[in-house]
């Protein structure tokens, strides 16, 4: 019970805290973001399980539904 309640808690904090600042946000997560970037969407779609892994340049827009693949697992077996 206390789990669910502090798991709900800790998802309205991010929300909020990703409404006011999404720029700080992401700096959070490890996402080295430049200056004025406009991002729509959530941050966990957008940018995956690796966020430390993307850079985002001046002036940079992504629209919702965009998602960087920052590693795929990928191996070359041959």
């Amino acid at each position: 019970m206390f789990s669910k309640i502090s798991e709900l808690i800790l998802r309205y904090m991010r929300r909020r805290r990703w409404r006011n600042d999404p720029e700080g946000y992401l700096r959070d997560m490890g996402v080295r973001v430049g200056t004025h970037c406009r991002i729509y969407g959530t941050p966990e779609e957008v940018f995956g399980s690796e966020p430390y892994l993307c850079r985002l340049g001046d002036h940079v827009s992504i629209t919702s539904g965009v998602r960087f693949v920052s590693h795929d697992g990928y191996r070359d077996w041959e």
